[in-house]
């Protein structure tokens, strides 16, 4: 029989290959860059920290909103019965098949037609398309919690206590892996995102 693999050792393969792909040609960049890599390192120049942490905070409240508008859709998508659930669900998730960039033109375009400039209103609009792509992400992340819940439990705590306090005391407990893992996620790719910001004309990192 073969040589079973220590856990450990696909631990250190994957860190080694992640290594590899991702942090080696980062580092390779900056330390070969003309000048020293220390000279070009802009993070130590202060209006650039500035608005590291000004993108920082716009893209918290991107996952913020996207994860409570996502918790919400997700409640009656996964745990209602509600007719066309299926349709509906599938229609939510339209915004991830699209770029950002075009769903940004089309929404501005729309308000333009009915008289409103978006690009006028700069960080309103662009928080706005921004979580109207990421909800629909969030609401596949919460729901595929949801949907992992025993149901035993659910109808138990309806037995000693209200819907509400159930929901607060049982489901969000249960949940808090996947709104966490929403959060962080749509953080990540809300404060990597560049196309929509500088087509509503915002500065971000």
């Amino acid at each position: 029989m073969g040589r079973k693999l220590n856990p450990k050792s696909i631990y250190g393969i994957v860190f080694l290959v992640f290594f590899v792909l991702m942090v080696w040609p980062v580092l390779y960049t900056f330390l070969t860059v003309e000048g020293g890599w220390l000279k070009n390192i802009r993070l130590l120049d202060r209006k650039i920290f500035v608005l590291l942490i000004w993108s920082s905070f716009i893209s918290l409240i991107i996952s913020l909103l996207s994860t409570i508008i996502g918790g919400v859709l997700s409640f009656f998508v996964y745990k209602t019965r509600m007719k066309f659930r299926s349709f509906f669900k599938m229609f939510l998730l339209v915004p991830l098949l699209v770029s950002p960039y075009i769903l940004a033109v089309a929404w501005k375009d729309m308000f333009f037609y009915l008289g409103l400039d978006m690009r006028a209103y700069g960080y309103v609009g662009m928080i706005g398309v921004l979580t109207m792509i990421y909800t629909p992400f969030s609401m596949l992340l919460i729901g595929s919690g949801l949907k992992n819940i025993d149901g035993q439990l659910e109808e138990a705590g309806l037995m000693l206590t209200g819907f509400r306090s159930m929901y607060m005391k049982i489901v969000l407990p249960l949940i808090k892996p996947a709104l966490m893992s929403s959060l962080v996620l749509v953080f990540l790719f809300s404060i990597s995102e560049f196309s929509v910001p500088a087509y509503f004309g915002v500065k971000v990192f």
